[in-house]
C-alpha cells in the first residue's frame, strides 16, 4: 500500500534556517546523524553537486534528514524518486530558499 502523500502546491514558508553557531560537539554530532564525514559535509556545502541524495541535500542545508524527509513529504521541496533512491535538485533547494527569503 503506498503511503499516503499530501497534495502539492503549499506555498507557505514552513520552515526557518537557524544561523546559531553550533559548537564543535553538535557538529560532529550531526556529521555522525547524517553518515558522512567532516570533509564531504564542507564539500557539499562549498560546491553543491546539481543532483543531491537526500543525506547531500540536509548537509548543504545545514538541517536534519529528519526535518528535510518532512519538508519532502509536505511537498515543500521536490524530490524526484527513482527506483528506490530519492533525488533532490539543487534548482528546487534554491527555489525553496528564495521562497523562504520574500516571505521573511
Amino acid at each position: 500500500m503506498p503511503a499516503y502523500r499530501p497534495a502539492c502546491g503549499d506555498t507557505y514558508p514552513h520552515f526557518t534556517f537557524s544561523t546559531n553557531m553550533k559548537t564543535k560537539r553538535q557538529q560532529t554530532e550531526a556529521s555522525e546523524t547524517l553518515g558522512l564525514t567532516r570533509e564531504q559535509i564542507e564539500k557539499v556545502r562549498s560546491n553543491p553537486p546539481a543532483n543531491m541524495t537526500k543525506t547531500e541535500a540536509a548537509a548543504y542545508l545545514r538541517i536534519s534528514l529528519r526535518h528535510l524527509e518532512n519538508e519532502i513529504r509536505a511537498c515543500r521541496i521536490q524530490a524526484l524518486r527513482i527506483g528506490r533512491r530519492v533525488i533532490l535538485r539543487k534548482a528546487d533547494i534554491d527555489r525553496r530558499l528564495e521562497l523562504l527569503a520574500l516571505a521573511a
